[in-house]
C-alpha cells in the first residue's frame, strides 16, 4: 500500500465513529421551545429526559406540558422543551396554576408543543430543562395530548367527542308489514380516565458532610398523581465532575449506584427517598439519575451540585422535603371548619 493509500485508510478508520454518531445519535432538541422570564442571570439548569407514552387510544399531534417548582424563595428564570418529534409550539412563564405563590415571581412553565402524528402506544422523547435561582427541583404537573387543538386525554379530562353515530336504516316492510326500526345512534365520545397518566417530580438536596467525612446527597422521587400508582422498575444514580450532554449515556461512563433490587409500587401521593453517600461533595459537578417505570417509561436526570449544606444535619433533613410535601397534601385534604 502506498503512502496515499495508507493515509486514506487511516482517514476512513477515523471517520467510522463520526458516521456512527451521525446515524445513531438521538435527535432530541431538533426543535427547542423556550420560555424566558427576562432574568439575565444564568441560574442553575436542571435537566431531564422523559419518554411519555400516548395512552389516549387516539392519534395526537399536540402535547401540552406544565413544569413547576413549589419551594419558598425559589423562582423559575427560564425553561425549554425539545424533542425529535417536536415541530413547533410556544412556551410561557408565570405563577403556579395550583396554589399560586403571589410573590411576583415565576414558578411554572407552560408549553404547547406541535408534534408529529403520534399514534396510540407510541412514545415521545423530550428534553426538559428549567433554570432556577437556587436549589434543584423539577416537577411535572398537568399534561395532555390533543389532536387539532382538541384535548384527547391526559391528566386533565379530555373533551367530549360530541355527536353519536347515525342510526341505522329501517328495514323494508314485508307485504302489509311495518318497516323495521332504525338502529340506535352511537354514543358520544366519553373522556379518557385521567388516572392512566402519571405526574412526578424529583429533588436532590445540597450535599452535607457527615461526621465520618463522607458526603450525603439526599434524593427524593415523588409520585405527584392523585390516583395513579407507579411501578418503579429501575432507579440508578451516578456522580461526576463532568457535564454529559446526552443524559441517556451517563451509565456508559460512570460508576452506577443501584437503588432497588426488584420492582416496587410507588403509591399515588407518596415519596421514595434515598441517601446517596459519596467520598467527595462533587461541588461544581453533577448527580445523574435514571428511573424506569411501568412498561417501561424512562426518566433521566441531571442535578448540578451548585452549593453545599454547611449547617443542616443530614440526619434531620433526609426526609424533610418529603415530610413538608406530605403535610401540604394532608392540609389540602382536611375538611374545612366551616363544613363541620
Amino acid at each position: 500500500m502506498d503512502i496515499y493509500g495508507k493515509r486514506m485508510y487511516s482517514l476512513s478508520i477515523l471517520l467510522v465513529p463520526v458516521f456512527y454518531f451521525l446515524i445513531f445519535s438521538p435527535s432530541v432538541n431538533a426543535i427547542v421551545i423556550t420560555a424566558e422570564g427576562g432574568d439575565p442571570a444564568p441560574g442553575v439548569e436542571v435537566r431531564s429526559r422523559w419518554t411519555p407514552r400516548n395512552d389516549t387510544g387516539k392519534t395526537a399531534n399536540d402535547f401540552h406540558l406544565e413544569l413547576y417548582q413549589a419551594e419558598a424563595g425559589v423562582r423559575m428564570m427560564g425553561a425549554s422543551v425539545g424533542g425529535n418529534a417536536v415541530t413547533g409550539g410556544s412556551g410561557t412563564l408565570g405563577d403556579r396554576d395550583n396554589r399560586p405563590a403571589n410573590d411576583g415571581n415565576n414558578h411554572q412553565a407552560n408549553f404547547d408543543l406541535t408534534i408529529n402524528d403520534t399514534d396510540p402506544g407510541e412514545f415521545l422523547d423530550l428534553d426538559l430543562r428549567i433554570r432556577l435561582n437556587k436549589e434543584n427541583v423539577l416537577r411535572i404537573d398537568d399534561y395532555w395530548w390533543t389532536f387539532n387543538g382538541k384535548n384527547i386525554g391526559g391528566t386533565k379530562p379530555a373533551d367530549d367527542d360530541g355527536n353519536g353515530g347515525n342510526g341505522g336504516d329501517g328495514g323494508n316492510g314485508g307485504n302489509g308489514g311495518n318497516g323495521g326500526n332504525g338502529g340506535n345512534g352511537g354514543n358520544g365520545g366519553g373522556t379518557v380516565d385521567t388516572c392512566k397518566f402519571e405526574k412526578w417530580g424529583w429533588s436532590i438536596a445540597s450535599p452535607h458532610q457527615m461526621a465520618d467525612g463522607n458526603w450525603s446527597h439526599q434524593v427524593s422521587f415523588l409520585n405527584l398523581s392523585e390516583c395513579k400508582d407507579m411501578q418503579i422498575n429501575e432507579f440508578n444514580l451516578g456522580v461526576s465532575m463532568n457535564y454529559i450532554d446526552d443524559l441517556t449515556t451517563w451509565k456508559n461512563s460512570l460508576s452506577v449506584t443501584t437503588l432497588i433490587s426488584s420492582p416496587f409500587t410507588l403509591a399515588a401521593g407518596s415519596v421514595y427517598n434515598y441517601d446517596l453517600i459519596t467520598t467527595d461533595s462533587y461541588l461544581g459537578g453533577h448527580v445523574y439519575g435514571m428511573i424506569s417505570y411501568d412498561d417501561p417509561i424512562y426518566i433521566w436526570l441531571d442535578h448540578p451540585v451548585d452549593s453545599i449544606d454547611a449547617n443542616e444535619p443530614a440526619t434531620l433533613s433526609i426526609f424533610g422535603f418529603a415530610l413538608m410535601w406530605l403535610l401540604r397534601r394532608w392540609k389540602q385534604n382536611m375538611p374545612s371548619l366551616a363544613s363541620t
